[in-house]
């Protein structure tokens, strides 16, 4: 029985990479209509993206010199709100930057990406060889299973979208954009003219993948069937909560320092911020950013420090995927529990390392139903 693994991105599904139909269409040169349809589709939100990315960063420009220049005056005539005021907001304006910039970086390299499917479409340029999927660097320098060729090229999906297990492959991609089309499995001998041994490695489903794909150890695992945490899930759940703790803070200077300048002017050296609809919009946002900081610092802090902080359930597992390309969430349903992956288990395609429908034994944060580790039990 063939390993199913459903997809949220554009169809890529194990089956759609592996059929044999579409597998010899393309080492016969030609592209399928699904297969047309799904690079358009990705060029079409790729670009979406990277059109937002940008916009993005220019409303943010707007809006950080519209208040540059309403509080410039009060900021000028009073000497000691420049600590109280622009220290905070100085970390997060470098924060956000930071980010705008990575992902304006990777919009640039996505609007190059699309000139190359572009082409590859307009000429029908599809090449082949053959390859492995092996643990390596994905998409934004993740760690993650990608499809890689024999001369070190990697090939191209769409962000947590591979569909393959471990082995060799012999592919057939784009030429230019080196967007992956199909695999054919080498496992088989007789699907290759020179035959080669399949690379040897754990099948899909075992542990030795599920713990790889989701970030967990064994010691972490053997720790959470006696329901405690690991020391290493505890150090991170602390270390979160400690970055959320000091988001917090800076939250909490900039709204509180904003407020008393606009409630009691002059209270803090001088300050006098008029409370233009601007600035208290700027004031009630930052506010509600704290209480979201000060809510997951608690609930980091609370499960780290708590004598029970997990659960576990036991049944069939089944996948569940919400929202959308760039922001999908994934759900893993066992019964009547629900358990969401982290950011870190989508980056590395975790889902692809379980069997929908079989049985496993999932354990999670009580108080957050975050997934922390799973093994298969026998049918």
């Amino acid at each position: 029985m063939q390993p199913s693994y459903p997809s949220p991105h554009l169809g890529l599904t194990y089956e759609s990479l592996t059929d044999p139909d579409t597998v010899a269409r393309n080492w016969r040169g030609e592209i399928t209509p699904e297969q047309e349809k799904r690079v358009r589709l990705f060029i079409k939100i790729a670009w979406q993206s990277g059109i937002m990315a940008c916009a993005s960063v220019a409303i943010f420009l707007i809006i950080a010199a519209t208040v540059f220049i309403n509080f410039r005056p009060a900021l000028q005539t009073s000497p000691s709100s420049p600590i109280a005021l622009w220290f905070p907001m100085g970390i997060f304006v470098l924060l956000f930057l930071v980010i705008e910039t990575v992902s304006v970086t990777s919009a640039l390299r996505s609007w190059r990406q699309i000139r190359l499917m572009t082409d590859d479409l307009e000429t029908r340029r599809i090449a082949t060889g053959e390859g492995e999927v092996v643990w390596g660097r994905g998409q934004y320098g993740f760690k993650m299973y990608v499809a890689k060729l024999d001369d070190g090229r990697t090939l191209q999906t769409p962000a947590h979208s591979l569909q393959l297990p471990p082995g060799r492959y012999r592919y057939a991609y784009l030429a230019e954009s080196l967007w992956l089309l199909s695999a054919e499995s080498l496992a088989d001998p007789a699907a290759s003219d020179t035959p080669r041994m399949p690379v040897a490695g754990p099948v899909p489903g075992s542990l030795a993948i599920i713990a790889r794909q989701h970030g967990f150890t064994l010691a972490d695992l053997e720790a959470n069937r006696r329901g405690q945490l690991s020391a290493r899930q505890r150090q991170g759940l602390l270390l979160k909560g400690l970055g959320m703790a000091v988001g917090a803070l800076c939250a909490l200077l900039l709204a509180g320092t904003m407020t008393i300048g606009m409630v009691l002017p002059g209270a803090i050296g001088r300050l006098v911020l008029s409370p233009e609809p601007g600035g208290i919009f700027l004031v009630v946002l930052i506010w509600l950013g704290f209480i979201w900081l000060v809510s997951t610092a608690a609930s980091s802090f609370g499960a780290a420090m708590s004598p029970s902080p997990l659960r576990s359930q036991r049944g069939p597992l089944t996948v569940r995927y919400e929202s959308a390309y760039r922001s999908v969430r994934v759900f893993y349903v066992v019964g009547s529990v629900k358990c969401e992956l982290s950011s870190g288990m989508l980056q590395r395609q975790a889902y692809n390392s379980v069997i929908e429908g079989k049985p496993y034994c999932i354990y999670y944060l009580a108080n957050s139903h975050i997934l922390l580790s799973l093994e298969p039990l026998e049918a």
